[in-house]
């Protein structure tokens, strides 16, 4: 014990008698602690943190490549995903949705918005084990192009637009100009980001 307090005090003394060395260490010790941190953080919330949907375990994304252009991956067509959900024998459930997103032109109640936004397919909150936390979700009907014109907002979309309003469901807003039916609001916690590891 002795040894060690001696070597601290000797330490410090050879840290005070170079200013500007201890200046340069203690700076690249936060640089590197920094560092480290940051990319831990995105690290964890990328490839370590769990999903935050019910049995993650259980999820799977599935894809299909192009002969053309085998880097580019999940173009599942939707006949294709069609005919993978009639012949599916090994998951309990299949989804669609659009991986790389959109963004829509929000309107009819107030300034127009550009907003993201995601289609899928009328299974997909049930795939991911999740519920909308006002109204409903999708129906298989509902599905059909151009029939029904449904959406369900998420949560920050709720609060920020229509003011956390709980009368919103069944009300009518414009996307891209076409009239579609709010049948649902997410709930807080669900956030739904998809990577292709660019």
């Amino acid at each position: 014990m002795q040894t060690l307090s001696q070597d601290l005090r000797c330490a410090v003394r050879m840290l005070l008698k170079k200013p500007g060395f201890t200046v340069v260490a203690v700076l690249t010790l936060a640089l590197g602690i920094g560092a480290n941190t940051a990319i831990f953080s995105v690290v964890n919330s990328i490839l370590l943190k769990s999903l935050p949907f019910p049995d993650p375990g259980r999820l799977v994304l599935v894809w299909e490549n192009r002969v053309q252009d085998p880097d580019d991956w999940n173009i599942v067509s939707a006949p294709n995903f069609l005919d993978w959900q009639k012949q599916n024998d090994v998951f309990d459930s299949m989804a669609m949705f659009d991986s790389a997103g959109s963004r829509y032109n929000l309107s009819g109640d107030s300034e127009p918005e550009r907003v993201s936004g995601v289609r899928v397919s009328w299974s997909f909150f049930d795939v991911l084990g999740i519920r909308p936390r006002m109204g409903r979700s999708f129906l298989p009907e509902e599905e059909t192009q151009g029939k029904h014109q449904v959406v369900i907002l998420s949560d920050s979309i709720w609060q920020s637009r229509y003011g956390a309003d709980p009368s919103i469901i069944g009300k009518t807003i414009k996307i891209d100009g076409a009239g579609h039916t709010v049948i649902g609001v997410m709930g807080p916690e669900f956030e739904f980001q998809f990577w292709r590891g660019q």
